[in-house]
């Protein structure tokens, strides 16, 4: 059935796109479609400065790449500008926000990996699909872990050392995504020490999807704060 279904959805996307775009290649944005229609003889050219580029920026880039495009020796005019303004200052911007957010290899190769890699540009739904992901993982990752842990114990003292445990693993793994865990700046301002409410309180909320969306909607937003202000540097001066 959900074959069924993804082949229904390609076919309709190859017919949107000879449709609406004849010819348009399958892995185009948005801004770079609307391009195509204006000069399709460049798209593979002009995709080096353009397809890394989110479509909520990419967006004035491409308005002005087809005002010149459109004007006197446009075509020459709107190369250049990709040549010079784009691949000039606008990407070496980006890669450098891009840089500074760079998650490590291992979170990379997590199921929802590409999904966090791609964090600036995903909407409501996306991120709460991706908060649900990684709060699974987290509670997957929990058990795995304390299955190490020998039978049941009453003791007050093993349970707050197996607590704490299992709190800093967590912590590892939220660490790990870019994401500071609760209760992180006392743990470590108090040389690895925290109250067992505190480390049971952190535990749970690392397991909870409505967490998680609330940290990824932040880090999403100042991710493209940044990037903002880095492309409006090269806009005014444009």
């Amino acid at each position: 059935m959900t074959l069924a279904i993804n082949e229904d959805c390609y076919a309709v996307d190859a017919w949107r796109r000879e449709t609406f775009a004849p010819g348009t290649p399958a892995d185009v944005t948005i801004t770079e479609r609307r391009l195509w229609a204006v000069n399709p003889q460049d798209h593979k050219w002009r995709a080096q400065y353009l397809h890394e580029i989110p479509d909520w920026l990419a967006g004035y880039f491409g308005r002005r790449y087809e005002k010149l495009f459109t004007g006197p020796d446009g075509r020459r005019r709107a190369n250049t500008f990709l040549r010079q303004t784009i691949g000039g200052n606008v990407l070496p911007r980006l890669r450098k926000v891009a840089a500074h957010y760079k998650l490590a290899a291992d979170a990379i190769d997590l199921p929802f990996g590409k999904s966090l890699e791609r964090l600036p540009s995903l909407d409501r739904p996306e991120l709460k699909k991706l908060a649900g992901q990684i709060s699974g993982w987290i509670s997957q990752s929990l058990y795995d872990f304390t299955e190490r842990f020998d039978s049941g114990t009453d003791d007050p003292k093993e349970l707050h050392r197996r607590t704490m445990e299992s709190y800093r693993y967590l912590c590892a793994c939220s660490l790990m995504l870019n994401n500071q865990p609760p209760y992180w700046a006392e743990h470590e301002a108090n040389a690895g020490q925290l109250e067992t409410r505190k480390a049971e309180s952190g535990i749970l909320r690392m397991m909870a999807p409505e967490w998680w969306y609330l940290r990824l909607k932040r880090a999403r937003d100042v991710q493209r704060e940044h990037m903002a202000i880095a492309v409006g540097q090269v806009q005014k001066a444009a």
